[in-house]
């Protein structure tokens, strides 16, 4: 044994300790034979901003900052558009230079703003919407950061001028009266208010929006109370404020919370495991895919078993069952659990089956379905019109669908009627719709349709609770095949027989190789190093001497990796 007093003479008795964080890495070795001894310990510091991908990240933030505000502005355009208050031309016009003058003025109780003067202010809010520290998602709360410097700037100038919101700030650091005639002043940069460092709280200007439109209520046409709750919302957590006014082609992430001028995408905190496919090592496809959709619906025909009259045990579907049944599931892309107990039985004339237990399962209804969207469009007002339009424009409805788009009947109608497709038997089926509507369910009676809600109603269908499907597409695909071949493909020589040895690879598989988190992958990485050193330093490069290890992890790793 060594002579080193760092190296213990018993096996066995080394303890380490770890505390991982965000910022750092602490470590410690002890003693545990005879009584605790600290034989060593330390840290690993990670400075901020010390790694290569600081530059990339913030430019990466400067594109998607600037990115989001053409699109803001881009959807603000849209919503006025559909309005019919101004051309397009208009809206693509540059705007004046002081619109903070011409916000300040109407916060002042100055003269009106016609439309086109208010777009300038709505477009001028749209690049400076003030600061709320991500509020919604944010469990963080540094008041040491750079933006709460910005924000306490923000509040002394409000102070020392003695005003009440951004605009007219502006206008006091820049020597404009909002009420007067000028509206340019000859200050140095350094005295402008872009170099003052400040950056005004959200409810500070959310607050000043409010007033400026309020203020031209009655006087502008089309300016009501909805159109303030679409651009402004009607608190800070009004999620569904930019769908109170329906705008014909407005699609909006569906992580998008708020209003038009001051709502946000949440980040995707969760989507952060790598899922591989345990039999091609491959990447994974989500559940909506096609492929999987396929898998689920015949690994549904691989566990029927029945049995005629004669026969002892229940057994599997043969490959021509398998296949009869799955064309009657193609020709509507769903069945109800009726329809499907009803083909198994005719088809198999069998006297005894596991449909009742196999359809037990909550999950049951959903490998049921083939073609989601085709369901879809079978349901509610699309099933009563979607199938009287022209062919080609259903088919491409049915793809827009497919990949997450908003659309009415109306859009789809105006597609048909640009190609000078025949739209009779459209026409026929929604006055039909409209003369004898269904019959609603529940207490409730609904409004009555009119031509112009039913074209106008959006419709998307429900995509589902995300996730990934279990093996990559390839796999997927083939253990389709297998089934309606009559196999089954979990049996050993099919293709989702699982090994040993994926077996062991799935178990042993590097925590780092886990999750595509950076800062998580960055210190395990640095972790396994650090463990190395110390075996080397404290054990002789024997594993058997430590007797346990303790690692302590931070919870804000996750929400904190985005710094």
């Amino acid at each position: 044994m060594s002579d080193n007093p760092k190296n213990n003479q018993n096996s066995n008795s080394l303890h380490l300790a770890f505390d991982v964080g965000h910022s750092s890495i602490g470590w410690a070795v002890l003693n545990t034979a005879d009584e605790v001894n600290v034989l060593g310990c330390g840290s690993v510091i990670f400075r901020a901003d010390d790694c290569l991908a600081s530059d990339r990240r913030a430019f990466r933030r400067q594109r998607r900052h600037i990115r989001s505000t053409r699109q803001r502005i881009e959807r603000l355009k849209m919503l006025l558009l559909h309005l019919g208050v101004l051309s397009e031309e208009k809206l693509n016009a540059s705007g004046c230079a002081w619109p903070w003058k011409l916000s300040a003025q109407v916060l002042q109780g100055g003269a009106a703003l016609s439309w086109g003067e208010l777009w300038d202010v709505l477009r001028w809010y749209a690049h400076n919407r003030g600061y709320d520290g991500n509020r919604r998602w944010s469990r963080v709360d540094d008041e040491d950061s750079e933006d709460t410097e910005k924000v306490k700037n923000a509040h002394a100038l409000l102070e020392e001028h003695g005003t009440q919101s951004m605009a007219e700030t502006v206008c006091a650091i820049s020597g404009i009266d909002p009420l007067g005639i000028k509206v340019s002043a000859a200050i140095a940069p350094k005295d402008r208010f872009k170099s003052q460092n400040a950056a005004f709280d959200r409810d500070v200007v959310c607050r000043e929006v409010r007033h400026v439109l309020e203020a031209h209520v009655g006087k502008l046409s089309k300016l009501d109370a909805d159109v303030i709750r679409c651009l402004i919302g009607n608190d800070p957590f009004d999620d569904d404020a930019w769908q109170v006014i329906p705008v014909p082609n407005l699609q909006i992430p569906k992580r998008y919370n708020g209003s038009l001028l001051f709502g946000q995408l949440v980040p995707r905190f969760d989507n952060r495991i790598i899922s591989t496919c345990p039999i091609s090592d491959g990447k994974v496809p989500t559940r909506r895919a096609t492929e999987f959709l396929q898998y689920r619906w015949a690994m549904q025909l691989a566990n029927v078993r029945v049995a005629t009259e004669g026969e002892g045990e229940l057994r599997s579907l043969t490959a021509e069952e398998r296949a009869s049944i799955h064309k009657q599931m193609e020709a509507t892309g769903h069945l109800t659990r009726g329809e499907f107990k009803t083909a198994v039985r005719h088809i198999t004339a069998c006297s005894r089956d596991n449909l009742e237990t196999m359809l037990l399962h909550p999950d049951a209804d959903k490998a049921l379905v083939l073609d989601p969207v085709r369901k879809f469009t079978r349901a509610g007002t699309l099933g009563a019109l979607f199938e009287s339009l022209p062919e080609n424009n259903r088919r491409l409805a049915i793809n827009r669908w497919r990949r997450g788009k908003r659309l009415t009947l109306g859009q789809i109608l105006a597609e048909a009627e640009e190609h000078d497709a025949d739209t009779t038997a459209f026409e026929n089926a929604l006055a039909e719709f409209i003369a004898n509507p269904p019959k609603a369910r529940g207490k409730k009676k609904p409004p009555p349709h009119t031509r112009e809600s039913v074209l106008n109603e959006f419709h998307t269908w429900d995509r589902g609770a995300p996730g990934r499907a279990p093996y990559a597409r390839s796999v997927l695909a083939q253990a389709t095949a297998e089934v309606m071949a009559g196999r089954d493909p979990r049996e050993e020589g099919g293709c989702l027989f699982v090994t040993d040895e994926m077996r062991h690879a799935q178990l042993n598989r590097p925590l780092a190789d886990q999750t595509n988190n950076h800062l998580v992958r960055h210190r395990l990485l640095i972790l396994g190093r650090l463990l190395e050193d110390i075996l080397v330093e404290y054990a002789d490069s024997d594993k058997k001497r430590v007797a346990k290890a303790t690692i302590e992890v931070n919870r804000d790793m996750r929400e904190l990796s985005g710094k």
